[in-house]
Protein backbone atom coordinates (compact mmCIF):
# COMPACT_ATOMS: atom_id res chain seq x y z
CA UNK A 1 0.00 0.00 0.00
CA UNK A 2 2.55 2.49 1.22
CA UNK A 3 4.27 1.79 -2.19
CA UNK A 4 1.20 2.60 -4.11
CA UNK A 5 0.68 6.03 -2.25
CA UNK A 6 4.34 6.76 -2.58
CA UNK A 7 4.37 5.96 -6.69
CA UNK A 8 0.87 8.79 -6.76
CA UNK A 9 0.94 11.62 -4.81
CA UNK A 10 3.07 10.96 -1.37
CA UNK A 11 6.15 10.98 -3.98
CA UNK A 12 4.65 14.43 -5.96
CA UNK A 13 4.45 16.09 -2.49
CA UNK A 14 7.57 15.27 -0.86
CA UNK A 15 9.28 16.49 -4.24
CA UNK A 16 7.33 19.47 -4.48
CA UNK A 17 8.08 19.96 -0.89
CA UNK A 18 11.83 20.95 -1.36
CA UNK A 19 14.33 23.13 0.45
CA UNK A 20 15.53 22.32 4.02
CA UNK A 21 13.49 25.12 6.36
CA UNK A 22 11.75 23.60 9.31
CA UNK A 23 8.40 22.09 7.49
CA UNK A 24 9.94 20.91 4.41
CA UNK A 25 10.16 17.03 3.49
CA UNK A 26 13.73 16.40 4.12
CA UNK A 27 13.51 18.69 7.68
CA UNK A 28 10.17 16.54 8.21
CA UNK A 29 11.78 13.43 7.60
CA UNK A 30 15.19 14.14 9.19
CA UNK A 31 13.99 15.71 12.33
CA UNK A 32 10.60 12.77 12.78
CA UNK A 33 13.80 10.35 12.30
CA UNK A 34 15.34 11.70 15.48
CA UNK A 35 12.16 11.57 17.41
CA UNK A 36 11.95 7.74 16.58
CA UNK A 37 15.17 7.22 17.55
CA UNK A 38 15.39 9.14 20.58
CA UNK A 39 11.93 8.63 21.80
CA UNK A 40 10.67 4.84 20.54
CA UNK A 41 14.36 2.86 20.23
CA UNK A 42 16.19 4.84 22.86
CA UNK A 43 13.59 5.54 25.44
CA UNK A 44 10.68 2.76 25.10
CA UNK A 45 13.20 -0.47 23.89
CA UNK A 46 16.04 0.24 26.26
CA UNK A 47 15.64 3.00 28.80
CA UNK A 48 12.23 2.16 30.57
CA UNK A 49 13.17 -1.23 30.83
CA UNK A 50 16.25 -0.50 32.49
CA UNK A 51 14.62 2.44 34.37
CA UNK A 52 16.01 5.89 32.46
CA UNK A 53 13.79 7.91 31.15
CA UNK A 54 13.55 11.11 29.30
CA UNK A 55 16.08 13.65 27.64
CA UNK A 56 17.90 14.00 31.21
CA UNK A 57 18.12 10.53 31.92
CA UNK A 58 15.68 10.97 35.02
CA UNK A 59 15.68 7.53 36.98
CA UNK A 60 12.47 5.62 37.57
CA UNK A 61 11.84 2.03 38.53
CA UNK A 62 13.40 -0.82 35.95
CA UNK A 63 10.81 -2.58 34.96
CA UNK A 64 12.46 -5.51 33.05
CA UNK A 65 8.45 -6.45 31.77
CA UNK A 66 8.60 -3.57 29.36
CA UNK A 67 11.11 -5.19 27.00
CA UNK A 68 9.36 -5.43 23.45
CA UNK A 69 9.02 -8.68 22.66
CA UNK A 70 8.81 -9.76 26.55
CA UNK A 71 6.23 -13.00 26.27
CA UNK A 72 8.55 -14.17 23.54
CA UNK A 73 11.21 -13.82 25.91
CA UNK A 74 9.13 -15.04 28.30
CA UNK A 75 8.73 -18.20 26.35
CA UNK A 76 12.47 -18.69 25.03
CA UNK A 77 14.22 -18.06 28.37
CA UNK A 78 16.36 -15.25 26.87
CA UNK A 79 15.85 -11.92 25.24
CA UNK A 80 17.38 -12.92 21.52
CA UNK A 81 14.02 -11.50 20.17
CA UNK A 82 14.15 -8.60 21.82
CA UNK A 83 17.67 -7.45 20.51
CA UNK A 84 16.99 -8.61 17.04
CA UNK A 85 13.78 -6.12 17.20
CA UNK A 86 16.06 -3.35 18.47
CA UNK A 87 18.79 -4.25 15.98
CA UNK A 88 16.31 -4.41 13.18
CA UNK A 89 14.58 -0.68 13.96
CA UNK A 90 18.39 0.82 14.03
CA UNK A 91 18.71 -1.41 10.42
CA UNK A 92 15.90 0.28 9.38
CA UNK A 93 17.19 3.76 10.43
CA UNK A 94 20.55 3.08 8.27
CA UNK A 95 18.64 1.69 5.30
CA UNK A 96 16.80 4.84 5.24
CA UNK A 97 20.41 6.84 5.49
CA UNK A 98 21.89 4.79 2.72
CA UNK A 99 18.62 4.56 0.48
CA UNK A 100 17.80 1.58 0.50
CA UNK A 101 14.81 -0.29 -0.04
CA UNK A 102 13.44 -3.77 1.28
CA UNK A 103 14.86 -5.28 -1.38
CA UNK A 104 18.35 -4.05 -0.39
CA UNK A 105 18.75 -2.09 -3.38
CA UNK A 106 20.79 1.28 -3.00
CA UNK A 107 19.54 4.33 -4.04
CA UNK A 108 19.55 8.57 -2.95
CA UNK A 109 20.27 8.20 0.52
CA UNK A 110 21.68 10.85 2.94
CA UNK A 111 25.23 9.11 2.37
CA UNK A 112 24.79 10.46 -1.11
CA UNK A 113 24.21 13.48 -0.34
CA UNK A 114 27.29 13.71 2.22
CA UNK A 115 29.50 13.02 -0.80
CA UNK A 116 27.94 15.69 -3.29
CA UNK A 117 29.23 18.16 -0.46
CA UNK A 118 32.37 16.41 -0.37
CA UNK A 119 31.36 15.16 3.31
CA UNK A 120 32.76 11.87 3.23
CA UNK A 121 34.41 12.30 6.83
CA UNK A 122 30.70 13.04 8.47
CA UNK A 123 29.22 9.78 6.51
CA UNK A 124 32.26 7.52 7.77
CA UNK A 125 31.50 9.04 11.16
CA UNK A 126 27.73 8.32 10.76
CA UNK A 127 28.51 4.81 9.53
CA UNK A 128 30.81 3.97 12.18
CA UNK A 129 28.50 5.15 14.75
CA UNK A 130 25.64 2.57 13.39
CA UNK A 131 28.46 -0.38 13.60
CA UNK A 132 29.33 0.98 17.04
CA UNK A 133 25.88 0.49 17.93
CA UNK A 134 25.57 -2.73 16.59
CA UNK A 135 28.72 -4.06 18.12
CA UNK A 136 27.19 -2.78 21.55
CA UNK A 137 23.82 -5.03 20.53
CA UNK A 138 25.21 -8.00 19.33
CA UNK A 139 27.32 -8.30 22.63
CA UNK A 140 24.71 -8.15 25.15
CA UNK A 141 22.19 -10.60 26.01
CA UNK A 142 19.16 -8.89 27.74
CA UNK A 143 18.49 -5.28 27.64
CA UNK A 144 18.57 -5.15 31.64
CA UNK A 145 22.20 -5.18 32.92
CA UNK A 146 24.21 -1.96 32.53
CA UNK A 147 23.47 1.41 30.72
CA UNK A 148 25.81 1.00 28.03
CA UNK A 149 24.06 0.19 25.10
CA UNK A 150 21.38 3.16 26.17
CA UNK A 151 24.07 5.52 26.59
CA UNK A 152 25.86 4.24 23.68
CA UNK A 153 22.71 5.40 21.55
CA UNK A 154 22.75 9.18 21.95
CA UNK A 155 26.34 9.62 20.10
CA UNK A 156 24.18 8.59 16.69
CA UNK A 157 21.51 11.37 17.74
CA UNK A 158 24.78 14.13 18.04
CA UNK A 159 26.38 13.14 14.37
CA UNK A 160 22.76 13.68 12.92
CA UNK A 161 22.35 17.02 14.51
CA UNK A 162 25.43 18.67 14.80
CA UNK A 163 26.97 17.10 11.37
CA UNK A 164 24.03 15.87 8.92
CA UNK A 165 21.90 18.95 9.94
CA UNK A 166 24.23 21.44 9.85
CA UNK A 167 25.88 20.56 6.09
CA UNK A 168 22.20 19.93 4.76
CA UNK A 169 21.02 23.41 6.30
CA UNK A 170 18.20 21.59 8.12
CA UNK A 171 17.06 22.94 11.36
CA UNK A 172 16.73 20.86 14.31
CA UNK A 173 12.81 20.96 15.09
CA UNK A 174 13.85 20.77 18.92
CA UNK A 175 15.85 23.76 18.92
CA UNK A 176 19.04 21.83 20.01
CA UNK A 177 21.81 20.45 17.36
CA UNK A 178 24.08 18.67 20.13
CA UNK A 179 22.18 16.04 20.31
CA UNK A 180 20.31 17.22 23.57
Amino acid sequence: MLVEQWTGSLQTNFVNNGGTALGSSVSTQLNETMVYYEVHIRENKVGIPIGRLGPNDTPIEADPTLIEGYYQALAEGNEDFTLALLRASIEEMEDLYLGENSAGTDAQGYDDVLASFEQTAVDEDVKAQFAAIYSLIDGRSSISGDDTLYQGIPALVTLYKSDLFSTLNVQDADGANDGD
